[in-house]
C-alpha cells in the first residue's frame, strides 16, 4: 500500500528531488531504488542535490540523475532552482514562464 502511494505522489510531481549524502552507504536500498525507478518509467525528471561536506554519491543515484546540484554551505538554494526549472524546462528569465 505505501508504494501505491508514493507512486501517486511521484506521478503528480513535476521532479523528485534526492539528497545525494544521505545514500552514499545506503545506494541501492529498496526505497531509493524503487523511488527512482518510478520517476524513471513515468518520465519524471530527477535532480540529486549533494549537501555541504557530502563525501560522495551513490553511483545509481549519478547514473540516473538527470542533474546533480551542490548544496552551498551558507544555504543558498538558487542552484538547485535552477536545476529544477532547466529540467522542466522553464526559462528562469521570463518570470517562470514555460519555453514554447
Amino acid at each position: 500500500m505505501q508504494k501505491n502511494r508514493l507512486t501517486e505522489q511521484i506521478r503528480c510531481s513535476k521532479v523528485v528531488i534526492s539528497l545525494a549524502g544521505m545514500y552514499v552507504t545506503y545506494g541501492h536500498s529498496d526505497w531509493l531504488q524503487f523511488e527512482v525507478k518510478t520517476a524513471r518509467s513515468l518520465d519524471i525528471p530527477i535532480v540529486v542535490v549533494t549537501p555541504w561536506g557530502s563525501m560522495g554519491i551513490a553511483r545509481f543515484l549519478e547514473d540516473n540523475a538527470d542533474e546533480i546540484v551542490a548544496y552551498p554551505q551558507k544555504g543558498d538554494a538558487s542552484g538547485i532552482v535552477e536545476a529544477i526549472h532547466r529540467v522542466n524546462n522553464i526559462d528562469t528569465h521570463r518570470s517562470g514562464t514555460r519555453n514554447a
